[in-house]
This record gives structure tokens, C-alpha cells and sequence, in this order.
């Protein structure tokens, strides 16, 4: 219990510094240079740097909550953000260059599915940790797998569209960070049980781990956050991390469900709710429909939200 309840503060957390990341991004104009340059001038916004405070400390709850609980339960509850975030959101602009100052209620249906899918999928699955050591292989395809997808996202940027399809940047860029999050949360994880267990050294190569995959899914998704509205990749980001660590919680850490073809069957059920709440609380948040600024106070096309 205790696991959960840091995890939902550190979903809390993160989802007020997304909204003020997001909002410094979007405000910065559309430059050449890259994600780099975003980054370095992200770095001179007080918004974007009280945004990376309040992550500071989700991280620091993210990490508590996986050294007292499992990657698989952690991650599941901290797709809340995404209706946190939304909701915070609306408080925030509620009025102010927004067209829709309160959330549909199809947006509100969205929050429901999150919250019934949660706990169905907590409590049904029940995951439970399996202490196993380093197993260097699995480590290296998974490491492998996540830095070409991440690699892809920044060739489409830079071509500036995936398939002909310019729209289609955001989501790969937002599906880059979920990948590259999911797998800086497996080696939190490994440094927070390593750390835990006395094991210091381990507990060491997993937070360098932890920071390498952290400030690379940061790059990533500031950018899909100045592309497109919140709506658009957001959705996409807690869909991808979610799934993602569901994989390598079991691929990497040993971490497993309560057995039974009913129990698998619930928890899936329960993931499914919670990866489609969060699409569709962003998709009718009104945020998908928002102006966003190119910084000289003007409105510009938004990207188009996936169907």
C-alpha cells in the first residue's frame, strides 16, 4: 500500500511539472536546431525550470514507491498523470486561450475508465518481485531495442515527417520517450532494490542507467511537447511507458502476475481501461483543439490528433 500511495504523489507531481514544461515549450518559437537547441533554450525558461523541479522530487517518490513495491504496479498507477495532468490543465487555462474551458464529458468517461481499470488491474494481476541478478544479454536487447526507436524518432524530426506524414512526428517522438522512460523506470528499479538489499555497487550502474535513459526521454518529449498539443502526445507517452514496463518488468526483473488464466485475463482488462482512458481523456480534454503559439503571439495549426 505504502507503494502506491508514493506512486500516485509522484503521478501527481509529474503531472503539474508536465504542464509547465509543456506550456514553456509550446511558448518557445518553432527554430532550427533540433532537439538540443529546444533543450538549451528550455534551460532559460523559469516555467520549464520549475517544471524540472517538480520532477526532481516525482523521481525521488517514483523511486521510494519501487523500492517498496514493483515496477509493473508503480508504472500502472502513475498513468493517472495523464488525467491528473488534463484535469490540472483546465484548471489552469480555465478562460485563458483556451476555446473549451471546461473538460467533455466524454473526457470525464476517460477518467472513469482510469479509474476502474486501475484497480482491477492491481488487484487482479498482484504483481510480485522475483529477486534475480544482472543478466547482461537481456539488458543489452532491451537497451538495443529502445535506442533504435529513439534513434528512428530523431531521423523522422529531423526529416520533419514519419511516412510523408508530418503529423505522424508527434506520436513517434512521444512513443520514443515512453519507450526511453519505460526503461529508465526498469533501472530505477534496479537501483532502488540493489540499494535497498545493501548491493551498492549495482545500485550505482542503475542509476547511472536511470539518468543516461532519463535526460535522452526528456529531449524526446519536450520536442513532441513544442510540435503538438498535450492532447496529442501525452496519450501516446503513458500508453507506450505503460505496456513497455509491463514487458520489462517481466523480461528484465523477473517480476510476474498471480497466476491464472482468469487473473491475466482481468489484469489485461484492467491495462486496457487505463491506456484507454488516457486516449480518450486527451483526446476530448479540449486541449487536442487549443491554438498553439509560435512565440510571436499568433495562433498556428496544431497537429491533428489521431482518429
Amino acid at each position: 500500500m505504502l507503494a502506491l500511495i508514493l506512486a500516485f504523489g509522484a503521478s501527481t507531481a509529474f503531472a503539474l511539472g508536465t504542464i509547465l514544461q509543456e506550456r514553456a515549450a509550446t511558448a518557445l518559437p518553432h527554430v532550427e536546431g533540433g532537439p538540443l537547441r529546444l533543450i538549451a533554450q528550455l534551460a532559460r525558461t523559469p516555467r520549464w525550470l520549475a517544471g524540472k523541479g517538480i520532477d526532481v522530487l516525482a523521481f525521488g517518490l517514483q523511486a521510494l514507491a519501487l523500492a517498496h513495491g514493483t515496477m509493473m504496479a508503480v508504472q500502472a498507477v502513475l498513468a493517472c498523470g495523464v488525467a491528473i495532468a488534463l484535469v490540472l490543465d483546465r484548471l489552469v487555462v480555465q478562460g485563458k486561450h483556451c476555446r473549451h474551458s471546461q473538460l467533455e464529458r466524454r473526457a470525464w468517461l476517460g477518467i472513469a475508465l482510469i479509474g476502474v481499470g486501475l484497480p482491477v488491474a492491481l488487484a487482479a494481476g498482484n504483481p510480485e518481485e522475483t529477486k534475480v541478478g544482472p543478466e547482461f544479454v537481456r539488458w543489452t536487447i532491451a537497451v538495443v531495442a529502445v535506442l533504435l526507436i529513439a534513434m528512428e524518432a530523431l531521423i523522422a524530426n529531423h526529416r520533419g515527417s514519419l511516412f510523408g506524414r508530418p503529423s505522424w512526428v508527434v506520436e513517434l517522438m512521444a512513443f520514443g520517450a515512453g519507450c526511453l522512460f519505460a526503461i529508465d523506470a526498469a533501472y530505477l528499479t534496479y537501483a532502488s532494490h540493489s540499494w535497498r538489499d545493501g548491493v551498492r555497487d549495482h545500485a550505482l550502474g542503475g542509476l547511472i542507467g536511470f539518468l543516461v535513459f532519463a535526460v535522452l526521454g526528456n529531449i524526446l518529449i519536450q520536442r513532441a511537447f513544442q510540435l503538438g498539443p498535450l492532447g496529442v502526445a501525452l496519450p501516446v507517452l503513458i500508453a507506450t511507458e505503460v505496456v513497455v514496463a509491463l514487458v520489462l518488468g517481466s523480461f528484465l526483473l523477473g517480476e510476474h502476475l498471480r497466476p491464472g488464466v482468469s487473473s491475466h485475463l482481468l489484469a489485461g482488462l484492467g491495462a486496457l481501461g487505463i491506456i484507454t482512458g488516457a486516449a480518450v481523456t486527451a483526446r476530448f480534454s479540449g486541449r487536442a483543439l487549443d491554438p498553439v503559439s509560435d512565440g510571436s503571439g499568433l495562433p498556428v495549426t496544431a497537429v491533428p490528433s489521431p482518429a
